[in-house]
């Protein structure tokens, strides 16, 4: 079938349009994903806790350390909890002491203290947001050692643009995505005319 210069320009046209539309629907499903993946595991992960430091072995324990909530915000009170298991069941006590460093100053020092059960958690508000390194030195009869870990303290800005952010990616995933197959079904159907 024959047709006109005019209409080949115009279908042209509208196919790079189609183009130009689909790519910028990628990408931008493709950032809302990223922008989830970065908030909901390292920015601002939601849940009950979040692990400080992964499970590490000191002499003959089996050490690991967690906070609660998973992202603390400044000024709300926030625990840490610090488990070692024995490779060996034992009463003999465990002393643990807590530093938490913020970037060129120490923040706090708490112990050594004991315990008999391998579990101790402290009780902390921050008024400083910011990333804070923390450090557990741990010693018993099994073994001693220092195990290293990190924390962040968020402030109530950031925990509200973080909270939009995720809110604005996961409204483009659930628009975007339909939007994306619907067009290229639709081009895929135009090629076919």
């Amino acid at each position: 079938m024959f047709k006109s210069p005019r209409i080949e320009m115009e279908c042209r046209g509208l196919l790079k349009g189609v183009r130009v539309a689909i790519v910028a629907l990628s990408l931008l499903i493709v950032a809302s994903a990223g922008a989830l993946v970065y908030i909901n595991t390292l920015a601002l992960p939601e849940g009950p806790t979040r692990t400080i430091c992964a499970p590490t072995r000191v002499g003959g324990y089996l050490f690991e350390a967690y906070v609660i909530p998973a992202t603390p915000r400044v000024g709300e009170e926030f625990q840490i909890t610090a488990l070692v298991q024995r490779a060996t069941p034992s009463s003999t006590p465990i002393n643990f002491t807590l530093i938490l460093l913020k970037p060129g100053r120490v923040s706090i020092v708490d112990g050594p203290e004991t315990t008999l059960l391998g579990i101790k958690t402290w009780s902390y508000r921050l008024a400083e947001s910011g990333f804070y390194d923390v450090y557990f030195i741990v010693s018993g009869p099994e073994g001693s050692g220092k195990i290293g870990g990190s924390l962040q303290i968020v402030s109530e800005n950031e925990a509200e643009t973080y909270s939009l952010i995720r809110i604005l990616s996961y409204v483009s995933l659930w628009i975007g995505i339909p939007l994306l197959i619907a067009i290229i079904i639709l081009s895929k159907m135009r090629e076919g005319e």
